[in-house]
């Protein structure tokens, strides 16, 4: 890996960085955030 992908692993991919959009993204799916679309969409074609 060069220099420029291990900062960018450092610093913008560490776990700190990453967690709160992964948790926000599972909290949206468990109260059925874009799942809901989608189906809608699906029924409705």
């Amino acid at each position: 890996m060069g220099e420029f992908g291990r900062r960018r692993v450092m610093n913008a991919l560490e776990w700190r960085h990453e967690a709160p959009k992964l948790l926000a993204a599972y909290e949206a799916l468990r109260q059925g955030g874009p799942r809901q679309r989608y189906a809608a969409r699906e029924v409705e074609s």
